[in-house]
């Protein structure tokens, strides 16, 4: 398995004349003889490394970073770790705006697969979590200064290494790439001119029954590699208040991975991908802070050239339009550039690259579409009193801790429900999940309440009519209802959902709780419906305290997903 993490760190310094920077990096308006003269002097970025001429443009390592000791870093399996191997740490110059820093390494967790299979699926979110989470240390150079010996000796601040997670990498990557490239080192202006864009993530792995793709991600490409098939998905994986966008190349078998052909291609489509993420990154950037009076000449040609360099047709093919544009995804909130057309900008792009500039705003606000939950309670008089409250709260902070927080919706909470408007709030919501939480009979049914709040309970007949009518609008993936004795609903209704889970005895609250959680914290972190099930069945059977049998059956028994 292969895994390559990208930032992109746009340079601001230079159109903004802020600072002088150090020319470490060829640039376009240089002859020849000049770029070799440059290389031939070998520029240094302190703290990075040599500036080095190479097949994909310029480089440096970035001596900055200590991945450290590998070995007990690797994806957990079963009792074992899986090693990583073949470590890279590279900074790449992208154009005159941008570099990319690049860090990759490889594990063996397929070979293990193969002689050690798990008891439970591997899921691809849940290493993609692991490893944005893997730890570092990073040459913290501008945040220390003041906290070693309350000195601002730049030689001692440069030996302080600061501990931090791979998915927090591109922000103190940029304060020290903007450090490391200004001549005045009392005032570089990181904060402001060198920014981090967001960060995307390349994963190559080798199919295995065992290793279970997110639900969410989305089939964008299949191509042919030495008559070998590789499937291309893409995946948006949120870790703390950081976004990153996932391009999962999936083989069709092991040794394909220790080919030099198919890496090498695999390779160029990852240079591809992150060259366009970054020019992506940095048009974003700069438009949201353009002034078409002020500018630099070389920025207002940057802008006229680069959107139109990425809807170039023979870039990506018609087929392709997919992978594009899915690579051109931003977050809704940071996309500011909605006036480019305003009257002030003519003097600067044409018609053309006016036209892909709106168009590069759109396909950036585009966002996946989101699967929406409903959860419907109802709590009549004079019946034991439930505690729904606590149901939707932990529902809501499973959703905003999730890696696919991105890819689904909590829709208001329908309280106090009357049977007669049960339909109506269906086909208002036109939910993916419903989840039902309210007190039921075996034998009358889902007690709903009238008008009066009495109650008024739904027969297994009237609650499948109900979802039947509803399919004509959406068909649910799932219906959960966490109500005592409702398994004759559950499979009255199966026929028109994907998934129903119902209970085959009386269902205690507490349980019901814990059921909420454990499902919801697996659904929202890329896992099918079936393992969503299995962790929150065994969530009750190891809740602490253990939940008391009721007349023989044991409480952890009592949900049946069907």
């Amino acid at each position: 398995m292969h895994l390559v993490f990208q930032v992109p760190v746009i340079d601001l310094r230079q159109p903004s004349q802020v600072s002088e920077t150090i020319n470490v990096w060829p640039t376009a308006d240089m002859s020849r003889a000049q770029v070799e003269e440059l290389i031939k002097k070998a520029p240094f970025i302190r703290n990075f490394g040599k500036v080095t001429s190479g097949t994909e443009g310029y480089y440096c390592n970035i001596n900055c970073v200590k991945p450290g000791s590998m070995h007990d870093k690797g994806f957990p399996l079963n009792e074992s770790v899986t090693p990583i191997f073949n470590i890279n740490k590279i900074l790449r110059a992208g154009g005159i705006y941008t570099v990319h820093a690049e860090i990759g390494f490889s594990d063996q967790l397929e070979s293990m697969l193969k002689f050690n299979a798990p008891k439970e699926p591997v899921h691809i979110s849940d290493i993609l979590q692991h490893y944005i989470s893997m730890p570092l240390l990073v040459q913290d150079i501008v945040n220390s200064k003041d906290e070693i010996s309350n000195t601002t000796d730049v030689e001692k601040s440069a030996n302080h290494w600061a501990a931090i997670k791979l998915g927090d990498l591109g922000s103190v990557l940029a304060k020290n790439y903007c450090y490391a490239t200004t001549k005045n080192k009392e005032q570089p202006a990181a904060n402001e001119y060198v920014i981090n864009g967001e960060a995307c993530i390349a994963l190559t792995f080798a199919a295995d029954d065992n290793i279970h793709l997110p639900v969410n991600a989305e089939k964008l490409d299949e191509f042919n590699i030495e008559g070998s098939i590789v499937q291309l998905y893409g995946y948006k994986c949120n870790f703390k208040q950081h976004v990153f966008k996932v391009w999962l190349f999936q083989l069709n078998e092991l040794g394909l991975l220790k080919s030099h052909t198919v890496l090498s291609e695999l390779q160029n489509r990852h240079v591809n991908l992150f060259r366009l993420n970054s020019e992506k990154e940095t048009v974003r950037i700069l438009m949201n802070g353009f002034d078409s009076d002020n500018s630099d000449p070389a920025l207002k040609n940057y802008l006229k050239k680069t959107p139109a360099k990425i809807f170039k047709k023979e870039r990506f093919s018609n087929p392709q339009g997919s992978v594009r544009n899915f690579a051109l995804q931003s977050e809704e909130d940071n996309v500011q550039f909605a006036t480019l057309l305003e009257e002030k900008l003519k003097k600067v792009l044409d018609e053309h690259v006016r036209a892909n500039l709106k168009n590069l705003e759109n396909k950036m606000k585009a966002s996946p579409p989101k699967k929406s939950i409903l959860f419907i309670t109802s709590n009549p008089t004079d019946s034991n009193p439930i505690d729904f409250g606590e149901q939707f709260k932990k529902i809501s902070e499973a959703l905003q801790s999730g890696t696919d927080r991105d890819y689904f919706t909590l829709l208001p909470l329908a309280s106090g429900v009357e049977r007669d408007k049960v339909m109506k709030i269906l086909s208002d919501n036109t939910p993916d999940y419903i989840h039902i939480t309210l007190h039921a009979s075996e034998i009358k049914g889902l007690y709903f309440q009238d008008s009066a709040k009495k109650p008024d309970p739904m027969s297994a007949e009237e609650f499948a009519d109900y979802i039947k009518l509803l399919t004509d609008l959406k068909k649910p993936d799932a219906i959960i209802l966490c109500a005592c004795n409702s398994l004759g609903h559950a499979t009255a209704v199966k026929q028109y959902c994907n998934f129903s889970m119902g209970t085959n005895y009386v269902f205690p609250d507490p349980a019901a709780i814990v059921y909420a959680k454990k499902f919801y914290d697996a659904l929202f972190n890329g896992k099918e419906v079936q393992f969503c099930h299995k962790v929150a069945v065994q969530g009750i059977k190891y809740n602490r305290p253990p939940f008391d049998a009721i007349d023989d059956n044991e409480v952890y028994n009592i949900p049946q997903l069907i």
